[in-house]
């Protein structure tokens, strides 16, 4: 489209125009200066533009693939971080459950001991009550005990007045278990 010089005068925006001239694509821009009656004018060809908007690109592309470089770098790193601590913590637990393995076997070898020296001590005071009881009866023959070894009592019951005064004289006499 033509534009006279009196149209943008009164114009006032910026205007661009592209045409072609010797087989070359360009773009005029025109653009009021404020407060005068000047206006200022850009020639562009479309082929430094064209460069220029490669040569950005370019380096936009460029910069993109080292940014996404080092992204994966240290995306892997976090991962292999990741990884051996999972391993590490993974080795950890497994070193604890063998100690905790070994420590239930001790202890239920301890309880086992204790349950037999708990039987073992029951034992020695049965066995303490009754040579007790036995010395006791042994000691004193001028005395009937009734025993009930269920409750764990003795009772003494003494022999009439008769037989004390005939023990004090002579030593009573043994039977034989054989009758």
């Amino acid at each position: 489209p033509e534009i006279s010089i009196k149209d943008m005068e009164s114009r006032e925006k910026k205007v661009v125009i592209a045409f072609t001239y010797r087989g070359m694509s360009e773009n005029m821009y025109y653009t009021p200066v404020a407060g005068t009656d000047w206006m200022l004018t850009y020639l562009i060809r479309d082929s430094i533009i064209g460069e220029q908007i490669n040569t950005i690109s370019e380096g936009i592309i460029r910069r993109s693939l080292i940014q996404t470089l080092a992204i994966t770098v240290v995306l892997l790193a976090v991962f292999a971080v990741i990884i051996a601590q999972n391993r590490r913590a993974a080795q950890l637990r497994l070193e604890r459950e063998k100690a905790d393995a070994e420590n239930w076997a001790v202890q239920q070898e301890m309880e086992e001991r204790l349950a037999l020296q708990d039987q073992l001590l029951a034992e020695e005071r049965q066995r303490r009550q009754s040579d007790a009881m036995i010395t006791a009866m042994a000691s004193d023959y001028r005395s009937v005990y009734y025993i009930d070894l269920d409750k764990d009592e003795g009772t003494a019951a003494r022999c009439p007045t008769r037989s004390r005064r005939r023990s004090r004289q002579t030593p009573p006499r043994r039977r034989s278990s054989a009758r």
